[in-house]
């Protein structure tokens, strides 16, 4: 029996949080992948992109990767760190699957890995989180991060900011907790490493929905401001900023810049967002053929937008199809697998050429894209244009790896302030 991809999603087995996808042949030497995404709870509207993503780059291989049938084990997380790690528990232990692909988010991520590595469980999982910590002070030989670390997407809108739009200081504005620390850490740290100036951190806690007392903060003499606030709560920013009468220009984040959220932000307050310059490893407009391909088929088919989970769950499969060639599909060997998989240099995937470095995190490209109008089915609408890429980006950016994990992690007392204007 086939069903439709969007009849598959909704098959949930009652109570257990589990997805069936009866349209996968199950066979005994069957490829068994097993997928931790958000199908349900507070963090629902995030969507099941990483199931999106590895499903689509499937279909269009008829779920076969070197002759042999692939099964997807889909488990429900609902964003929660302690459910991700019940349910990486039954991926592995009841389900067999050969490899974990996701969670989501970084908190379940870093729970997941954390079980995982203290278990001492020998089985591949590929991370989509942006963490830095995954590839970095936490190292798991058994992880690949296939999306970005958070201010590895960063680094090159740091330094374009300072050596290309030639702004000497900038104003941060960002999320007060782990993630709007590794951000706005990675950008500062770049942007003064190449003569610029932070002359302003506030820091906005994750409840506040009204940014009208950041707002306030901000003095004027800024050349412009960076936005570290997540998703959409950058976009919610940036509409408040350009209504409240700020003219200074906007710098994005990659997550202000995910389709999920900004396809549907620039429908209420398009025009605010115009001109403003991000950074990110992947955009939906960027020229590959693979990825022009990728973005048809998610909104034409899946009705659904090119988002970065599932650019990063497409690019694994990419990345999958690979090491299979040259393991000529035996994957049973765990170890042997692993190896090939943190070994691959793949050249044609929807964000461009990427490789490994020898802690498992993803090198590719980072791209910096300015928010103006474009044509998208015959009608006018804002896009994000890649005006310029920064080939091959490693999590380090350009300082020595042992150097980097010497100092401390991202925080918000790291990098220490010395340019603030009071």
């Amino acid at each position: 029996m086939n069903l439709s991809r969007r009849t598959a999603l909704k098959v949930l087995a009652a109570g257990s949080g589990q997805i069936f996808m009866p349209s996968i042949v199950k066979a005994q030497d069957s490829i068994r992948i097993g997928v931790l995404d958000v199908f349900s709870g507070p963090l629902a509207a995030f969507g099941p992109q990483v199931k999106q993503g590895i499903s689509l780059y499937l279909d269009q291989r008829n779920k076969m990767l070197q002759g042999r049938p692939v099964e997807l084990i889909l488990y429900d997380t609902q964003g929660q760190p302690n459910r991700a790690v019940d349910q990486a528990q039954r991926l592995v232990f009841e389900n067999k699957v050969q490899i974990l692909l996701g969670p989501a988010t970084s908190a379940e991520a870093l729970a997941v890995n954390s079980f995982l590595a203290s278990k001492q469980i020998q089985v591949p999982i590929v991370g989509v989180s942006v963490a830095g910590d995954l590839t970095q002070r936490l190292l798991n030989p058994w992880l690949l991060r296939i999306s970005s670390t958070a201010s590895q997407a960063t680094y090159p809108l740091a330094d374009f900011a300072a050596k290309e739009l030639r702004y000497r200081t900038v104003a941060i504005v960002a999320d007060d907790y782990l993630l709007g620390y590794e951000i706005s850490g990675g950008f500062q740290r770049v942007f003064e490493d190449a003569g610029g100036r932070i002359t302003q951190r506030v820091w906005v806690p994750l409840s506040e929905r009204d940014y009208t007392a950041a707002l306030e903060q901000l003095g004027s003499r800024a050349d412009a401001i960076f936005v570290g606030l997540s998703g959409a709560r950058g976009l919610n920013f940036i509409q408040q900023a350009r209504r409240s009468g700020v003219r200074l220009p906007m710098l994005a984040n990659f997550s202000n810049m995910d389709a999920s959220f900004f396809d549907t932000a620039q429908r209420e307050f398009g025009e605010d967002l115009v001109g403003t310059i991000s950074s990110s490893w992947y955009f939906p407009d960027s020229e590959f053929s693979a990825n022009q391909m990728f973005a048809t088929s998610m909104r034409r088919e899946l009705s659904s937008t090119p988002s970065l989970n599932a650019a990063a769950a497409y690019t694994f499969g990419a990345v999958l199809e690979q090491a299979l060639q040259k393991l000529g599909g035996e994957i049973e060997d765990r170890r042997r697998f692993i190896e090939t998989l943190r070994g691959s240099e793949v050249l044609d995937t929807i964000r461009g050429p990427v490789k490994f470095d020898e802690r498992g995190n993803v090198v590719g490209i980072i791209f910096i894209a300015r928010a103006s109008r474009t044509s998208r089915s015959n009608t006018a609408l804002l896009g994000n244009e890649p005006i310029k890429k920064y080939p091959f980006v490693s999590q380090f950016w350009t300082y020595d790896p042992t150097t980097f994990l010497s100092s401390p992690a991202f925080s918000k007392e790291y990098p220490p302030a010395h340019y603030l204007e009071r």
